[in-house]
């Protein structure tokens, strides 16, 4: 992997990130998938140069779950459902031509995604379902109604 650009970085007190473009070839990324695995916070990108469709699903194919896999591209690129497809296997959301969102509690919020993305795809670490995590269901067999809890009476 080797710096393609990299942004100034800010002499102001607090943490600060700068912009980092990072750049790889496709051969360098299948002998060592584990280098596009490396999880980033902050504006980092990464560029990965391949040589045609069977190059791009193999490196696709070797992608561990994340949350969010984006495609920037054109309706008509002929390799643009194969990337779809293959971020939907792996992605818990997939972004057409911009940059991911900020993450908020709302309905139309997911960001999970299979493992190691999330351990439970079903529950979301945001939106609406991301209140599920801090619910744990107990069952009450035959207990008295003065015994259970007052919103299960």
């Amino acid at each position: 992997v080797r710096i393609l650009a990299e942004g100034v970085r800010s002499t102001s007190p607090g943490a600060r990130a700068h912009v980092l473009v990072l750049e790889l070839s496709a051969v360098d990324a299948l002998e060592n998938p584990g280098a596009l695995a490396v999880e980033c916070f902050g504006p980092v990108g990464a560029l990965v140069q391949y040589d045609g469709r069977e190059q791009l699903l193999a490196l696709l194919a070797v992608l561990p779950g994340c949350l969010v896999g984006t495609v920037q591209g054109s309706r008509d690129e002929p390799l643009a459902a194969d990337c779809v497809q293959a971020l939907t296997r792996i992605a818990g959301r997939v972004v057409w031509n911009g940059w991911p969102t900020g993450v908020a509690v709302t309905a139309g919020q997911h960001h999970g995604g299979p493992w190691p993305a999330t351990t439970n795809p079903l529950h979301t670490s945001v939106g609406t379902a991301a209140l599920d995590r801090f619910t744990r269901p107990v069952a009450f067999q035959s207990m008295p109604v003065e015994l259970l809890p007052p919103a299960a009476r």
